[in-house]
């Protein structure tokens, strides 16, 4: 049996040519295609990212793809030759690393661990765009076609949500001569294309049929015959049709409603962000939970009301304990535990006594933008910070002075800054893709940019003799680096499915640990680059960091 899901089905697409009728047939799907037993409708998912421009919310697509328990896939010469196509076709089958890795053979089959997932729809579409009437005369874009008026295509998809893999022909639905004219130009070509595109997926048909006279006859007969068989049971089909478009009504008068909450919670998350922005996280937190569901009113619970309540709470917690006007990025104690140092992105480093937690002296100010990052030397005199306006700084521990000139040559905000072991180097990690290195006493580069990485540098650590240097980023590797002459050691540690936040050497410096927004840590061995067990599982969101013990 096929699981409840968030998604009834996911339908894939190329958004070159095929995103009307991809509309079309999500609206049709949504209202009309739930199955009779049940009374409320199907959310049916539809992507319009363009991965090419973002691939950094594939994400968002697998995230779709595991809530789903049916696959639409329309196939066009387009569709077969997407590589994103081919990536959600192998996920689906069980590929959890698809498109993670450059370079990947995708048009490789994948074995199906998955038997129960195989209730897949597949639609063949012409090389052209589709477009007719309600007689199949030629009219309306495909997408804009009200498909509830066509007897056929209900017809036809009347399995949608069955537990067996289906094939459906568009062609065969809308006879027009304009459509076999296209097909004679390059059927074969075509239905190669589509043919290899579906290899990996169980359960379609011999794909020779599809353009065939016979075929199309074939299903004109089986149309016929269940015609018949409708007039005898036209009776329980009436009243059956009773019911279910009271049922229908009744759903959409639902969906409806629950539009105009989203809207409505969608509208009042967007004035607790901009509160929240002025510093009046009392009322943002007031809006945000106007926004959300409670004893009194029930309501769709949406993610941006849920996160500007957190995000208000967090601000309004900080403001109060800790002083800073905006959200507090970072925090780290002295080496000898007397005194704490906050960053913030209201642009302030503060000092505090950890004992009593009351603030040292006057806030450090010298950045233009938030702060992301603060840590203290190893020998707790001086501080670094590293922030939104590209540049890093030197802090005096004991006078809050700032030392000397900026560290500048980031071209991107600097997200991550650390001392060596020895406390004569820095290194920072930026947006730009790059870590650097600098000479504390000189404040002045050293050698050229840590280049390898195709995404943010989020984070980047010495190892404990100071010789080595672990950078983690968005593209979902952690790089090790010579810290002497700034080389790359070996391949990067490839594992991860989404973006990497930090990673850390342990004490001994033999293995290093990441933490990465596809949920999981990871542990490593340093010296040979290969992960040691199985991830840590666990957590229900992205992990920010991870630390060894002492």
């Amino acid at each position: 049996m096929i699981p409840t899901a968030r998604y009834g089905a996911f339908i894939s697409y190329s958004h070159a040519g095929s995103g009307e009728v991809a509309r079309g047939l999500q609206k049709w799907l949504q209202t009309y295609a739930k199955p009779w037993w049940r009374w409320r409708a199907v959310n049916v998912f539809r992507d319009e990212t363009d991965l090419t421009a973002a691939p950094t919310l594939w994400s968002r697509i697998t995230d779709a793809l595991d809530e789903s328990s049916h696959f639409i896939l329309l196939a066009s010469p387009n569709a077969a030759q997407s590589k994103w196509i081919k990536r959600e076709i192998r996920y689906w089958l069980g590929d959890r690393n698809a498109g993670a890795l450059e370079g990947q053979d995708l048009d490789t089959p994948v074995p199906n661990p998955h038997p129960e997932r195989i209730a897949t729809l597949l639609i063949a579409l012409t090389a052209g765009d589709i477009s007719w009437d309600e007689e199949g005369q030629g009219g309306a874009r495909a997408g804009d076609f009200d498909w509830s008026k066509t007897n056929a295509l209900p017809r036809a998809l009347s399995g949608v949500f069955s537990e067996e893999p289906q094939w459906v022909d568009l062609r065969t639905i809308v006879q027009r001569e304009e459509l076999r004219t296209s097909l004679s130009r390059s059927n074969s070509e075509f239905m190669q294309a589509v043919a290899q595109l579906a290899a990996p997926i169980r359960g379609i048909p011999d794909f020779s049929r599809l353009v065939s006279e016979d075929y199309r006859q074939h299903q004109r007969t089986i149309r016929t015959a269940w015609a018949a068989a409708a007039v005898l049971a036209l009776v329980t089909v009436a009243a059956i049709w009773q019911w279910r478009e009271a049922s229908r009504q009744r759903d959409q008068a639902q969906a409806h409603l629950r539009e105009a909450q989203v809207a409505q919670s969608q509208f009042l998350a967007d004035r607790a962000g901009v509160k929240d922005q002025t510093g009046d996280a009392g009322t943002a937190i007031l809006l945000a939970l106007e926004g959300l569901p409670s004893a009194e009113v029930e309501r769709p619970d949406v993610p941006e009301a849920d996160s500007q309540l957190e995000s208000g709470s967090r601000d309004l917690r900080e403001r109060l304990d800790l002083g800073h006007d905006g959200g507090v990025s970072s925090a780290a104690f002295s080496p000898d535990g007397k005194r704490i140092v906050s960053a913030s992105l209201d642009k302030t480093v503060r000092l505090w006594d950890a004992a009593t937690g009351r603030l040292i002296g006057d806030p450090l100010r010298g950045h233009e933008e938030g702060v992301e990052a603060v840590t203290f030397s190893p020998d707790g005199r001086l501080i670094v910070t590293a922030s939104d306006d590209r540049t890093a700084r030197l802090w005096d521990a004991t006078t809050g002075k700032p030392i000397g000139e900026p560290l500048r040559g980031h071209e991107d905000a600097v997200l991550s800054a650390a001392f060596s072991p020895d406390g004569t180097r820095i290194v920072t990690a930026s947006q730009d893709k790059t870590a650097r290195l600098w000479d504390v006493a000189s404040g002045q580069a050293i050698g050229e940019p840590l280049r390898g990485h195709t995404d943010f540098v989020g984070s980047a650590a010495f190892s404990p003799n100071g010789k080595r240097i672990v950078t983690a980023s968005d593209d979902r590797t952690a790089r090790l680096w010579d810290a002497a002459t700034g080389e790359p050691i070996g391949e990067p540690l490839r594992g991860h499915i989404d973006a990497v936040f930090s990673a850390a050497f342990s004490p001994d410096g033999k293995r290093i640990v990441t933490a990465s927004n596809d949920r999981t840590a990871r542990l490593w061995d340093a010296a040979t680059g290969q992960q040691i067990g199985a991830p840590l599982s666990g957590h229900e969101d992205g992990l920010v960091t991870a630390a060894f013990s002492p």
